[in-house]
């Protein structure tokens, strides 16, 4: 499954470089810093983030993470 979504962070540790993601119904997407865009260093607790995704052997994984910038979400 591939294609760009719009999430908010669930939580991230820099120290450990991963986090998650939530999105949609609730569903948890897990994301690694390599997997992140630009020089990103520290994403906030309910920060929006734009993101593809790619399924793993461990399950969906977020790809191509960044910030998202655009227009506010309702």
């Amino acid at each position: 499954m591939t294609g760009k979504y719009i999430g908010r962070v669930k939580w991230y540790n820099a120290k450990k470089g991963y986090g998650f993601i939530v999105r949609g119904a609730g569903e948890e997407i897990f994301f690694h810093k390599s997997a992140t865009v630009g020089d990103v260093e520290e994403y906030e607790e309910g920060q929006w983030i734009l993101y593809d995704v790619e399924t793993t052997t461990k399950g969906p994984e977020a790809t191509d993470v960044e910030p998202y910038t655009g227009e506010p979400l309702s």
